[in-house]
């Protein structure tokens, strides 16, 4: 006799994606050796699926994470990743705000985008949006276009901190202006002053 299948659950949930997604914008995020953290928001990373510039980029601020990955996998899936000191580091808390672990912030403005250390760009950044940004505003994200209204008064660089890749385009006002990497990995604009309409958007077809 057949056995009946084995149910989990007496009610089906059906998820708004859309929404989700949008909220990566705005939550705190997390920091583990993990892919799968839905519905949470992940900051951390497996050494075979992430790119080698964003894994070079966080070996330079944590050398000691990736000396224990490469020590037989001693870090397994879901372990927390710790953040320490690094030469580029300066302070836990820039890395926290620079990374949205803080707040989920995931938008910056600066003046420069060619900063040695994250807290420089972090102190950059403060001033930077408190002076010449009167608003940044997100119209649309849904994980392959993000679109931002910027009001701002002097030429600023736009970063989404969020990986670069060859197949991403931006426009602002409906014109493709160049993508520049952050750190070597991340994605920016520059925008004149104005009030302008920025897009990111993901094209592996076009």
């Amino acid at each position: 006799m057949q056995k009946a299948p084995k149910t989990y659950g007496s009610e089906r949930k059906v998820f708004n994606f859309h929404e989700i997604i949008e909220r990566s914008l705005t939550t705190p995020r997390i920091r583990l050796y993990y892919t799968m953290t839905f519905p949470r928001f992940n900051a951390g990373w497996i050494c075979n699926w992430y790119f080698e510039r964003y894994l070079a980029f966080d070996a330079e601020l944590f050398p000691d994470v990736r000396d224990m990955v490469g020590k037989d996998g001693i870090l397994h899936y879901g372990t927390p990743m710790k953040i320490g000191s690094g030469n580029h580091l300066g302070k836990a808390a820039d890395y926290h705000e620079f990374m949205g672990l803080r707040t989920g912030k995931r938008i910056f403005a600066s003046q420069k985008i060619d900063h040695a250390s994250i807290q420089d760009f972090v102190s950059d950044s403060t001033l930077t949006e408190s002076t010449m940004v009167p608003e940044i505003k997100v119209s649309y994200y849904d994980g392959d276009t993000l679109t931002l209204m910027v009001r701002n008064v002097k030429p600023v660089y736009l970063s989404f901190i969020d990986n670069w890749d060859p197949d991403w385009r931006a426009f602002v006002n409906g014109e493709p202006t160049p993508i520049l990497k952050l750190f070597g990995t991340f994605k920016s604009v520059q925008i004149s002053p104005g009030k302008n309409i920025v897009t990111f958007t993901y094209r592996p077809f076009s």
